[in-house]
């Protein structure tokens, strides 16, 4: 399951990305925003990292597309998400699993990226990783065990982000030395 969400000056590039991984078969869970009227980043951040931590917990279907943001919303007061489709499997089994051995992953978008990266940095085993680059959503995965991609409308254009989303789901995370750094993270 892949959970995405943005602010209002993500939402244009959040549209692109949803429908590019629906494209592929994965399940999506779009936690908002629903249009470009202002909303607080931290917001969106925070409901994606809870409801990814719950899922990877919970060990959720990843079958099934679900979502209860609860978020109250400038555009459409408070609005529930609850919904359920049957997505390609096979997309999904392609997602290399992450050091604590989950396939759902994050994607958080804002404007820069900074915001969403920082507020979601904040949440225990969240692994939040800015990417501008193929490279870099390589190395997050590889190195860092990346779990939340997060990306800048404003500094991306949709050819490199196509290129930081085929590189994060298709890099698994290398372990080793780079385990021990992430359990220091943890402590």
């Amino acid at each position: 399951m892949i959970f995405i969400a943005s602010d209002h000056a993500g939402f244009r590039l959040k549209s692109f990305v949803k429908g590019w991984l629906e494209k592929r078969g994965f399940g999506v869970c779009d936690l908002g925003v629903d249009s470009a009227s202002r909303v607080d980043y931290p917001d969106y951040a925070k409901l994606l990292c809870q409801k990814l931590l719950e899922s990877n917990a919970s060990g959720a279907d990843s079958n099934v597309k679900r979502a209860d943001s609860g978020v109250k919303r400038a555009d459409s007061g408070a609005k529930s998400l609850e919904s359920s489709q049957k997505v390609d499997s096979s997309a999904e089994s392609k997602i290399p699993k992450t050091s604590d051995n989950s396939q759902n992953l994050g994607i958080l978008i804002c404007g820069s990226g900074i915001g969403m990266s920082m507020s979601a940095n904040r949440f225990e085993g969240i692994r939040a990783a800015l990417c501008t680059s193929a490279y870099m959503a390589q190395m997050a995965r590889a190195h860092n065990d990346a779990n939340v991609l997060c990306m800048g409308e404003r500094l991306s254009g949709e050819g490199e982000v196509e290129s930081m989303l085929e590189a994060f789901f298709a890099t698994p995370f290398e372990g080793g030395r780079h385990l021990e750094r992430i359990q220091k993270i943890r402590r």
